[in-house]
């Protein structure tokens, strides 16, 4: 047991080094950009501050050494970039040594693997939703204190999914055609005009159906429905809209044609939950249905199909989506 855990020891150790360089980078940092600024008029009590005083004397003897490699001058007559490029320099340097931090943890956890307990309260804590930090599991690993902290943050979790209600709900998604193609060549004012056109079309039809929430990409969205009726009536309302749309509001070259997709199923979803934060397989569907859908029609699954009353124009889309079979609907 002990030799497993000389893996968390290192991880540790690599956790306490990226938290020390760091904070040191930082503060780094944050004094070149104070010395850039001290270079403009300022109240002449900031310079009499210890800290200023400090940086002036750990600071200028190293910015000096830098600009004589360059034939310039620190301190400066005017105005010099020298801090500035200085604090670039310094944030290279901690990215690169955050990626180095980043590789090695890869690497100790994948050739020395954590112990047992340690790696079994991560598989749990992560079977929740739980993100669980390298360092933590480490701690997990060598203290018993942490392993607690893990095992109550897995409990209160559990316990809130188990308290919660699940909510049958509808996704309506739907994304445009080609969106790329539409755009190029044409007037950035047009592309504009058009665009806030068809938002401003697809909002009004999300009102008069009564969605619940919504959750907009540049040239999509995924519209959540207490009532799968609902989402069905604004998919057909978008797409027999569409034509009168492309005749008079859109004002490029190419006409807008969408692909649209539905599902339905019960998610943890709360009233004050942000759907492009809400994972679930039942949305996943929705947006394969979409993106697999012909142009200017909605496609669902067979299941959905069932569960509506009114089933008039959907016909096989002779496809399957996710294992399931799939009904369309044109417009």
């Amino acid at each position: 047991m002990e030799n497993k855990k000389f893996s968390a020891y290192l991880l540790l150790a690599l956790g306490a080094i990226k938290f020390i360089a760091d904070a040191a980078l930082w503060a780094a940092i944050g004094a070149q950009l104070t010395l850039f600024g001290l270079q403009f008029p300022h109240a002449s009590k900031l310079d009499s501050l210890w800290l200023i005083q400090r940086l002036h004397t750990w600071g200028d003897p190293a910015l000096a050494v830098v600009a004589s490699k360059f034939d310039w001058a620190w301190p400066s007559n005017g105005i010099s970039l020298l801090p500035i490029g200085g604090g670039f320099v310094l944030l290279a340097a901690k990215q690169g040594l955050d990626a180095l931090i980043v590789w090695l943890t890869g690497f100790v956890q994948k050739r020395l693997p954590l112990p047992d307990e340690a790696q079994a309260l991560s598989t749990s804590a992560s079977s929740m939703g739980i993100s669980v930090s390298s360092t933590l599991l480490a701690l997990a690993a060598v203290s018993d204190k942490a392993r607690v902290k893990i095992q109550r943050r897995h409990a209160r979790v559990a316990r809130l999914l188990s308290e919660s209600k699940r909510r049958r709900c509808a996704f309506l998604s739907i994304d445009i055609a080609d969106a790329v193609e539409i755009k190029q060549g044409a007037d950035p004012e047009k592309v504009a005009h058009s665009f806030n056109a068809y938002e401003e079309m697809l909002e009004e039809v999300f009102q008069l159906t009564s969605a619940w929430k919504e959750a907009w990409t540049p040239d999509g969205v995924m519209v959540c429905y207490l009532d799968v009726r609902n989402a069905l009536d604004a998919a057909q309302r978008v797409l027999k809209g569409l034509k009168a749309f492309n005749a008079n509001r859109n004002e490029l070259r190419q006409p807008f044609r969408l692909r649209c997709g539905l599902n339905e199923g019960e998610v943890v979803i709360f009233e004050d939950s942000r759907l492009e934060k809400v994972a679930d397989h039942v949305i996943d569907v929705a947006g394969h249905m979409q993106k697999n859908a012909r142009l200017n029609s909605v496609w669902l699954s067979s299941e959905v199909y069932d569960r509506l009353e009114e089933k008039s124009g959907f016909h096989p889309a002779n496809e399957s989506v996710d294992g399931l079979a799939v009904l369309e609907w044109c417009a």
